[in-house]
C-alpha cells in the first residue's frame, strides 16, 4: 500500500506527461477531473449496492446481521494529480447474534488494473496465525460505469483462487471465519 507521500508523488508525475509520451508509452489516456469525479462517484454507487445485497442475503439467512462501519477514505495517484480530496467510502462488519465481528469490508482501491476496483475483506477477530491475508472482492465489469461483477478472490486453498460472489459464497466464507474465531 502507498503513504500519502508516494501517492502525492505519483500524482505530481502524471501531471508532467505530456499526449506524446503517453502515446508513445501506449499507456490509456489520462482521465479529466470531471471523469475522475464520476469514476469515485460510480465506485461509490457500485460500493452502495454490493453492501445492499450483503444486507439482504445475510437477512434472508438470518444467522448473521451486517452493519455500516465507521466511513474509511480512498486517495489515489489520480485524485492527487487533480488536487481532490480524500473521498470518504462506507465499511461494511458482519457480526454473529452475540456482538463478534466476523468480517469486514473495506473499500481500499479504484484504479486497480484489471478490475473496475477492489474491496479489501478483512478478518479482525480471527487470530493472527489463523488470519487471512489475501481476502477481497475485485469488480471485473468489462468496462467502467457497467454492471458490477464482484468476484470473491482468495477464499480457497489457493489464494489465487476466484469465484463469483454470491449469497452462497457470502455464507460460507462467513460461516468458514466464524469458525477460526
Amino acid at each position: 500500500m502507498m503513504t500519502r507521500e508516494q501517492i502525492i508523488k505519483a500524482g505530481e508525475r502524471l501531471r508532467l506527461l505530456t499526449p506524446d509520451e503517453i502515446e508513445a508509452y501506449e499507456l490509456a489516456p489520462i482521465p479529466t477531473e470531471d471523469e475522475v469525479r464520476a469514476y469515485i462517484a460510480d465506485y461509490k454507487k457500485r460500493i452502495s449496492l454490493l453492501f445492499r445485497d450483503i444486507e439482504k442475503w445475510l437477512k434472508e439467512d438470518g444467522v448473521y446481521v451486517a452493519q455500516a462501519g465507521e466511513p474509511d477514505f480512498i486517495f489515489e495517484p489520480l485524485m492527487a494529480m487533480y488536487d481532490i480530496p480524500d473521498e470518504e467510502v462506507p465499511t461494511l462488519s458482519i457480526f454473529t447474534d452475540n456482538g463478534i465481528e466476523v468480517l469486514r469490508f473495506r473499500p481500499n482501491g479504484l484504479w486497480v488494473v484489471p478490475t473496475n476496483g477492489r474491496i479489501a475483506i478483512e478478518t479482525p477477530n480471527v487470530p493472527i496465525l489463523r488470519r487471512r491475508h489475501d481476502l477481497r472482492l475485485l469488480d471485473k465489469a468489462a468496462e467502467p460505469f457497467q454492471d458490477a461483477n464482484w468476484i470473491l478472490r482468495g477464499a480457497g486453498e489457493n489464494i489465487f483462487a476466484s469465484e463469483p460472489f454470491s449469497q452462497q459464497a457470502l455464507l460460507r466464507l462467513v460461516k468458514e471465519q466464524h469458525g477460526a474465531i
